[in-house]
């Protein structure tokens, strides 16, 4: 693939990654057991490597908005700075839920939760353990390749010099395919999209959210 398709192909890709993905809240509520993991694995893990493979993408999707490119953070500032945006994503976590659980209050019929992870996932044992890191795994690597990493491609093609639409795009689009959650995950999704935008704007590095994302929903083992 010519490098100049490569932001029409990473369009594509995300366009119908996205789709599916919303789609979710309508039937994956319908399985239960076994099913439900391996119908959430058919879109977590096997569509993405699926349109990585028919679109050709490159695995580390190319950065290029405003004047800066791809970056490559040595280990050490690698490691403190994701501890230091694990620690933010907890923080917005928290503040989110916090103001989603009140407009859940005041607004029960706005948008109902569908859709819960955690309530299918075995109550203990290694089961358990092995549910939490998938869903921690698939959730921080694939959903910051598409919407950070893809998203970065499409945005610096088409919005060369504007961080402020690649950061509300993004932020959206994440807020939005957690509607199966409920009112309460989407603003919580929001809040922290900002700050895993902002991260991927500031170092350019694919990585830093990726392991941020991945560590922040390993707290549900504790």
């Amino acid at each position: 693939m010519v490098a100049e398709q490569r932001p029409r192909w990473a369009l594509i890709a995300f366009t119908v990654y996205f789709v599916i993905t919303l789609s979710k809240k309508f039937w994956l509520p319908l399985l239960d057991g076994v099913n439900f993991w391996m119908a959430d694995a058919a879109c977590f893990v096997l569509l993405p490597a699926l349109l990585v493979a028919v679109f050709r993408l490159p695995l580390v999707p190319a950065f290029r908005i405003g004047e800066r490119s791809n970056a490559r953070l040595d280990t050490g500032l690698l490691v403190y700075l994701t501890l230091l945006n694990v620690l933010g994503l907890f923080l917005l976590s928290q503040i989110g839920w916090g103001i989603g659980a009140k407009l859940v209050r005041h607004f029960p019929e706005a948008l109902p939760r569908v859709i819960d992870y955690y309530g299918h996932a075995p109550k203990a044992g290694i089961c358990f353990v092995l549910a939490i890191a998938y869903f921690a795994v698939t959730a921080g690597v694939v959903e910051e390749y598409v919407f950070r990493g893809l998203l970065s491609t499409v945005c610096g093609h088409y919005f060369p010099r504007s961080v402020s639409v690649f950061v509300i795009v993004s932020t959206l689009s994440f807020a939005w395919i957690h509607w199966g959650g409920g009112l309460a995950n989407v603003v919580l999704a929001g809040l922290t999209g900002v700050l895993l935008a902002l991260i991927h704007v500031r170092t350019g590095d694919l990585r830093l959210p990726m392991l941020a994302h991945t560590l922040i929903g390993l707290r549900w083992l504790f």
